[in-house]
């Protein structure tokens, strides 16, 4: 299986979603993005306070929009 993208959810919110036409291309974000995200998310919240349950069925919901 190969990995072009992204969805990014912060305290069961989606946050962002990053599709790339390569595997090579995303190789090369996928650092960068996550910790963006981190760096945002530990701004933004308490981490002690974050929530870390993923809502599956959210990301399918906002994933069949497109």
């Amino acid at each position: 299986m190969v990995q072009n993208g992204l969805l990014v959810f912060v305290d069961n919110e989606i946050m962002g979603l990053y599709v790339v036409s390569s595997e090579f291309a995303y190789k090369y974000l996928h650092k960068k993005l996550i910790r963006s995200y981190a760096l945002d998310s530990m701004v933004k919240k308490d981490i002690e306070n974050a929530n870390s349950d993923m809502n599956i069925d959210l990301a399918h919901k906002f994933l069949k929009k497109f």
